[in-house]
């Protein structure tokens, strides 16, 4: 909710913060991020790249980026970071048996694989649009 709101900002303009925090490192390197992926970067921004997550929010906003693309990839990248931090935490938590948390972490690392899978798909459907 947090990520929507600064998009929804970002869209609707505050030109002036983003350039002083063009200055920044980190807004430098997800604005490369970015321009080169869009998708995958708000994607991966959201569960493995992390600190990169509010620039390229603001990024996704200010570049106008579409609305439903911005929200199918941050939700899919939230679900990678739920089903991976989720399953870690039970098998850590005390589940019971090491046999149990094996098979919790493991549909886990096959949701978020057909997760990234698809978003991959979807990029590069994308980029052989772009090219044609």
């Amino acid at each position: 909710l947090g990520h929507f709101l600064m998009y929804t900002l970002a869209r609707r303009g505050i030109g002036s913060f983003l350039r002083r925090a063009e200055k920044k490192r980190i807004f430098a390197k997800a604005k490369a991020e970015f321009d080169r992926h869009e998708f995958r970067a708000i994607f991966l921004s959201r569960w493995l790249v992390t600190a990169i997550g509010l620039p390229v929010t603001l990024l996704a906003g200010s570049d106008r980026y579409p609305t439903v693309r911005y929200l199918l990839a941050a939700a899919s990248g939230n679900a990678v970071w739920l089903a991976l931090f989720g399953a870690a935490g039970y098998a850590l938590g005390g589940s019971g048996s090491l046999e149990e948390a094996a098979k919790w972490t493991g549909l886990a690392l096959g949701i978020a694989g057909a997760i990234a899978a698809l978003v991959w798909l979807v990029g590069r459907k994308k980029a052989k649009t772009a090219a044609a």
